[in-house]
């Protein structure tokens, strides 16, 4: 991090936590003015206000106009309520901070102190997003400035190019930056992400539940050690970094069960116990012919069952690109999007639709957080739903057909007609 901005960080945060403030303790009680010649007059207030010197980092005073408001958006009335929310903020000395840190240097601090805290997938995410997006569009700017229409505004930029879950995540790492700033006592006021809409989600990548026939097929193409992790991706419902991850000295094959404790993430290996999120860390149920493949396969239980020359996991792109997609273009059953996760996705879907598990016990099992996430997860399988409608249908066709009994006559009578 740059020492200049980390210096001038400290420099701010020492003035909002200091018992003796940069400036002396006078009442600031700045009147409300109005700007008249320029081509939208606007009201203001004269303070002053505590910055730090561009060239020195050293704390210094300054006598700034605080704009309030232009005279044909808002009242007197308004603009005296805006006056005193301003000398609020001014008379408790809490005004540095909005009016000096950028949203660049907040960015810096972040990420050399609280992003080293993430999983290594979720580090790289927010350092890409933060690097490609939310710098270029907010870098510059005061964390004041930053309020909920520059927010929305940025967002609804990205519709063309970012998917709906990459806007989510936006959003969602912004947030984190403002509260992060707010518990660093590095700014006050409301979280600027509060209440933004990103829209409708529109999927960008398909989403299909394979036929038991088509994960054979898909099966019996594979070389065995792919073929074997397929096996555990749907068997298990894993994804595939808890895969790479897993050792032998994971399975208990007494207990007929796999304890799921690491990840191996294109080259990273997480700690024992790091995974995606915290529900994540669990013991698994192998179905009785998974087992008996285990311990046919079994090897040294300090080796991880999917290992390269090297000891060490593959990256599982290349397994994905080099030896896993031709297969499925060779078979016709290639869609765009279809990758390790469709397994998973369809473990979840069949836990309920062929075994019987209810959206609790799919939840339960696929580990998830929510149960609206078990559902996100969980696709239509469309045999299940032609037999339903069939059963429907039939049903109609075993009901005789017979002129449908009147429950009553309603008798209608021409003005002046008797009785």
């Amino acid at each position: 991090m740059n020492t200049a901005s980390l210096s001038r960080l400290d420099t701010i945060r020492g003035l909002l936590c200091q018992k003796e403030p940069l400036m002396p303790r006078k009442y600031q009680n700045g009147k409300l003015q109005t700007r008249d010649d320029v081509a939208r007059p606007y009201y203001f207030i004269r303070v002053t206000l505590p910055v730090i010197d561009g060239v020195t980092g050293k704390p210094t005073k300054k006598r700034v106009d605080e704009k309030l408001g232009f005279l044909d958006a808002i009242s007197r009335d308004q603009a005296m309520q805006l006056r005193a929310q301003t000398l609020e903020l001014v008379n408790a000395h809490r005004t540095i901070a909005q009016s000096q840190i950028t949203f660049r240097d907040l960015a810096r601090r972040y990420l050399d102190i609280y992003v080293p805290t993430l999983g290594f997938g979720t580090r790289k995410k927010y350092q890409l997003q933060i690097k490609n997006h939310l710098l270029p569009a907010f870098g510059d700017m005061r964390l004041c400035e930053i309020d909920r229409p520059a927010v929305q505004k940025f967002l609804l930029s990205k519709k063309d190019s970012l998917g709906w879950w990459s806007r989510i995540d936006l959003k969602g790492i912004l947030s984190g930056m403002f509260t992060v700033a707010q518990d660093w006592k590095l700014y006050e006021g409301e979280n600027p992400t509060e209440k933004i809409r990103i829209g409708r989600k529109i999927a960008v990548y398909e989403k299909r539940i394979l036929t038991g026939e088509q994960i054979v097929a898909i099966l019996a193409a594979l070389d065995d050690e792919l073929r074997f992790l397929v096996r555990m991706l749907f068997g298990l419902g894993l994804n595939i970094s808890e895969a790479l991850g897993l050792r032998w000295s994971d399975f208990d094959l007494q207990a007929g069960t796999v304890s799921i404790r690491r990840r191996w993430y294109r080259g990273d290996l997480s700690a024992e116990g790091e995974l995606k999120t915290d529900n994540r860390a669990a013991v698994v149920v192998m179905a009785s012919e998974l087992r008996a493949e285990v311990r046919r396969r079994r090897g040294a239980l300090s080796d991880f069952v999917f290992a390269t020359e090297t000891g060490n996991p593959p990256d599982e792109r290349d397994l994905l690109r080099e030896r896993f997609r031709p297969v499925v273009k060779r078979l016709g059953l290639y869609y765009r999007g279809f990758g390790w996760q469709a397994f998973r996705r369809q473990n979840i879907t069949w836990r309920q639709t062929v075994g019987g598990a209810t959206p609790i016990e799919a939840q339960k099992a696929g580990r998830h957080g929510s149960l609206d996430m078990t559902l996100l997860y969980t696709l239509e399988d469309p045999e299940r739903s032609r037999a339903q409608v069939d059963r429907m249908f039939d049903k109609l066709v075993e009901i005789p057909r017979k002129p449908p009994e009147r429950s009553g006559a309603i008798v209608t009578r021409r003005r002046g007609q008797k009785g």
